[in-house]
């Protein structure tokens, strides 16, 4: 048998022997084991070894450019017959797949010491069933694409069958757009609920001691919605916004909203500008007393240890003592927990962020406040529209001498008040208190203006 290392000049050799009718075999002298076999009408990419042949593809599969793949092939295949296992399955995925990596793991699934998607996802499903209520595995078994027939199975197209130590961000990135597209833009919750059922089987395979990934995939997977608000965060103009009237409407919504700690923290995101998720985390410690304003709401704390700091107006701080006043005395939030993830378990958290969003869509339904609009108002509607009122009026502000500018509206809403840098965190310690009220009580009036115009129509 000729050796030589072949390339494309070997390929041209070949054909030329099927031209003059002639057989033989060349092997490559860079690979052991790999070969191209020609017979009198016909050549094939072959491993050929001293105890062992076996056919990869007809020669035209394959061109010069794939030797490099061809002979990473044969050395996983002759690793893998060294190791007492049948290198055929390696070879057969190897020609659906065209990737030496994937065709391994698949027969790693074949011999049994692989796990395909599946299988894991159907191990996590048994270990929700049996470890939390069952609304949760319904709500899970769904997400994951596990009904046969339903509208998500096939969604999950990209990973069906798939090695789960193949499965990569951009497989579920995949499934994700699927559901959303399929859906025509109505299935954000949806892909959103999935996304969380992802993150959450992934984590609790990572944790098993058979586990066969190293990191999970899902981890870096993002949300609709919250791409959605980061999106907002680069230009917070973009998108829908409500006017002073529907504004008013969705105030007046509040009004009819049954749940109390919905309505409140409804109510406090939307005269504060502030994300959802503040909102309902909010602890009943981070409301101070103030001398000057009534009071203020520590937000948070940051690596700096600073405090941000944000003064309430009249209505937002009337809606915090409502809240305080039914607030539960063992548990630390404004809005607590309103039922346990399953019976028996602590009622120690804070108000479920789906709850809270539930008031806004309630008031799209028919009958409901916000109903007809051209477009689906949601929690971060209210956000959106905040910067986008209040951005053009920064500018009769001063902070210091130095007249405000349509970013600085990022002192209400963002977690850093706007100020970029270690230096300007660690020493600006200047609350600007009195410019916050300023603000937030304009807002605030603009809001009311729109309520009680719609409620004089009424």
């Amino acid at each position: 048998m000729a050796s030589e290392i072949i390339d494309g000049n070997t390929i041209r050799k070949v054909r030329n022997m099927l031209k003059a009718g002639k057989t033989g075999k060349v092997a490559d002298s860079s690979c052991p084991g790999l070969a191209i076999r020609v017979y009198t009408r016909v050549a094939s990419w072959a491993i050929v070894t001293r105890d062992w042949k076996a056919t990869i593809a007809p020669l035209d599969e394959y061109g010069a450019d794939d030797v490099p793949r061809l002979r990473e092939l044969v050395m996983k295949a002759r690793q893998m017959k060294a190791e007492g296992r049948d290198p055929e399955d390696l070879i057969a995925a190897f020609r659906k797949e065209g990737d030496v990596k994937l065709a391994a793991e698949r027969a790693d699934v074949a011999h049994g010491i692989g796990e395909t998607w599946e299988a894991v996802r159907d191990a996590y499903l048994a270990w929700v069933l049996q470890h939390r209520n069952r609304d949760t595995h319904r709500g899970y078994r769904s997400a994951l694409g596990a009904v046969a027939g339903g509208d998500l199975e096939k969604d999950f197209a990209p990973v069906r069958g798939k090695p789960i130590v193949s499965v990569t961000t951009k497989d579920l990135v995949k499934v994700r757009s699927s559901i959303v597209k399929r859906g025509d833009g109505e299935n954000l919750r949806q892909a959103d609920l999935t996304v969380s059922a992802l993150k959450s089987c992934f984590k609790w395979y990572l944790n098993q001691p058979d586990s066969l990934i190293e990191a999970s995939p899902a981890e870096s997977l993002g949300k609709v919605l919250e791409r959605k608000s980061e999106d907002l965060e680069h230009d917070e103009n973009d998108g829908q916004v409500l006017t002073q009237d529907e504004m008013g409407r969705a105030i007046m919504g509040l009004e009819s909203e049954r749940n109390a700690e919905a309505r409140l923290a409804s109510f406090l995101q939307l005269l504060t500008g502030q994300r959802r998720m503040t909102a309902c985390s909010a602890r009943k410690s981070q409301f101070i007393a103030h001398p000057d304003y009534g009071m203020v709401w520590r937000l948070s704390q940051d690596k700096a240890k600073a405090w941000r700091v944000l003064p309430l107006p009249e209505t937002a701080r009337l809606t915090v003592e409502t809240a305080l006043g039914l607030a539960v005395p063992d548990n630390a939030f404004l809005f607590p927990q309103q039922r346990p993830r399953k019976d028996g378990d602590p009622m120690d958290g804070h108000i479920s962020e789906r709850r809270v969003s539930q008031v806004l869509e309630d008031m799209r339904a028919e009958g409901g406040a916000l109903h007809g609009l051209a477009f689906n108002p949601a929690t971060h509607t209210l956000r959106r529209t905040f910067v986008t009122v209040m951005s053009p009026r920064m500018s009769k502000y001063t902070v210091e001498g130095r007249r405000l500018g349509r970013e600085d509206v990022k002192m209400i809403t963002h977690a850093n008040e706007g100020r970029e840098g270690t230096a300007s965190l660690v020493y600006d310690k200047g609350e600007y208190l009195d410019v916050k009220n300023a603000i937030l009580t304009e807002w605030q009036d603009w809001c009311l203006e729109g309520y009680h115009r719609v409620a004089a129509g009424r």
